[in-house]
């Protein structure tokens, strides 16, 4: 609710005291808490005057909840699977897993206080890696944050963990926006992790304790599942790896749509941000690069050849893409974006040089001699080069 500052000044126009503010907005902060119970109980007893500034998919979900048999004021138990069920759970998401950790781990820095912690869990809601400062120091989240446990809405209710799962979008819960009391201490950001085959494999949570409501965490967490998305698609076993982005911008960042190729030009992975460049869904059959872009997949493969490795390629629904190609196994590097005038920022020739022989000693893993003889030079004048 945005207050009306109207009500801090007196008919002199002199301001009053930043304390009624304080106190104004502690009363707001409460009486919102008010409004979104109310809103639950409407929802339960079947009513539809619920205010519109309650989220529609929250009502959806409460009344999901209640259709069920669940009430707010229910004794929540969440007890993990068994040790053969967890073992199988985590087998079956191991790729998630690896490819989750170092985001998990930056996000807890990034975060930076000791009321948070990090749960990452499968498409049905199930904890499959946890993390965070939080999970050592409160009980609260030690008994959340357990590899095993069942944390989707048929246990847990209203959460940012069924929230993302069902609604395919990150979200925000915040205190009473969750269906159990006991979770009202809680503020949760999460978003749906996207595999390389298009479907939904799990779900990255941020949960806070006693924290104050700060929404834009889901964009926190919505990025490091952006993370977690390109490094599965990478992971996919390829001959070729496209970095996608639009004309004038420079590729490189986690924000790239990738696509995974194999030698014959069908598409192993790709992550969401490519499917949604490309205006196009996975139908859950084999796909081929020609189906993707108005141009062969031999082009696309000759293209990693180049030094220049990037290009401009439409796709079938009209819109132009900005390709970059690499091998599998081929050193990354990106050449300069081009200019907004639409002429390419030519790159100096001694700069070119640079970038080949670097690329060509760090693939012969150190050995100048190889290095040399790849790039068509004596080892005297590599030497030279070099220095």
């Amino acid at each position: 609710a945005v207050p009306n500052y109207d009500k801090f000044f007196d008919s002199a126009g002199i301001r009053k005291s930043r304390q009624l503010i304080a106190m104004h907005s502690l009363s707001t902060t409460h009486n919102r808490s008010q409004l979104i119970a109310h809103a639950r109980e409407l929802v339960i007893d079947g009513r539809l005057d619920v205010p519109t500034d309650i989220d529609p998919w929250l009502t959806r979900s409460w009344k999901q909840c209640s259709d069920i048999g669940m009430r707010p004021n229910d004794v929540v138990e969440l007890e993990p699977l068994s040790h053969s069920q967890v073992i199988a759970v985590t087998d079956q998401s191991h790729q998630l897993i690896s490819a989750a950790r170092p985001a998990m781990r930056d996000l807890s820095v990034a975060v930076g206080d000791a009321r948070y912690f990090v749960v990452l869990t499968d498409s049905k809601g199930v904890a499959v890696e946890v993390g965070g400062e939080a999970i050592s120091h409160d009980k609260r989240a030690q008994t959340i944050a357990r590899v095993g446990v069942d944390l989707s809405k048929n246990v847990a209710g209203t959460s940012a963990i069924s929230g993302a799962l069902a609604e395919m979008q990150p979200v925000w819960v915040h205190g009473s926006e969750h269906f159990f009391d006991v979770f009202s201490v809680l503020s949760c950001a999460g978003a749906p992790i996207i595999g390389p085959h298009g479907l939904c494999v799990g779900m990255l949570n941020l949960t806070g304790i006693e924290i104050p409501e700060r929404a834009g965490l889901k964009h926190m967490v919505a990025h490091y599942v952006q993370r977690i998305e390109n490094t599965m698609t990478i992971n996919c076993p390829h001959a070729l790896l496209l970095h996608l982005t639009w004309p004038g911008q420079m590729p490189g960042g986690d924000a790239d749509g990738l696509v995974a190729l194999d030698h014959d030009g069908y598409v192993m992975g790709a992550n969401s941000s490519a499917w949604k460049m490309i205006a196009q869904t996975p139908r859950g059959e084999r796909i081929h690069a020609n189906d993707l872009f108005a141009e062969s997949s031999d082009t696309l493969f000759d293209l990693s050849s180049r030094f220049d490795n990037r290009t401009n390629i439409a796709t079938w629904c009209g819109m132009q893409l900005c390709v970059t190609a690499f091998r599998a196994g081929q050193r990354p590097h990106f050449s300069p974006v081009a200019s907004s005038s639409g002429g390419a920022k030519q790159p100096r020739l001694r700069d070119m040089e640079a970038v080949m022989i670097k690329q060509a000693v760090a693939e012969a893993k150190g050995n100048v001699a190889v290095a040399a003889k790849r790039l068509g030079v004596s080892r005297a004048t590599l030497y030279r080069k070099l220095s």
